[in-house]
């Protein structure tokens, strides 16, 4: 009965997002740190995130007061602490990439470094790092 309220466009988004768990977004980090240019995402990553995350938080509200189950509310907020620390850090790794990729194309005024795997929730940033370093070239 949910699905019927939702629009067909909503639900072919909700298709599409990749499956996210804890122990794929460890790898995702782990991938970013090993290389050194911009590992390619599926284009759903952070709304994936988002629905991962809201599950966590739907399912440490549920075993709040479910005394039988406290170690895997334990487990749970464990895991959602550890996963936001995880995003944070991969998101810092992933803009420092991004910048660099937007300043030296920036410098040298051509694709010096490909910008094929910025996801285009990340291509405003990108953008705007661009925009900035032709406006310190220009001034120079």
């Amino acid at each position: 009965m949910i699905k019927e309220c939702m629009s067909s466009q909503e639900m072919q988004q909700q298709l599409e997002l990749p499956l996210l768990t804890f122990n794929s977004l460890y790898n995702i980090l782990r991938e970013e740190k090993r290389m050194k240019s911009l590992q390619k995402l599926p284009e759903g990553f952070y709304e994936a995130f988002e629905k991962f995350i809201d599950n966590k938080k739907q399912e440490i509200k549920k075993l709040k007061n479910d005394e039988e189950n406290k170690e895997k509310l334990m487990k749970d907020k464990n895991i959602y602490i550890n996963s936001l620390k995880i995003y944070d850090e991969l998101l810092n790794l992933r803009c420092l990439k991004i910048a660099n990729v937007a300043i030296k194309n920036g410098v040298f005024d051509e694709e010096v470094l490909s910008k094929d795997n910025i996801l285009s929730r990340e291509n405003d940033f990108f953008s705007e790092v661009q925009k900035a370093m032709k406006k310190i070239k220009i001034k120079l």
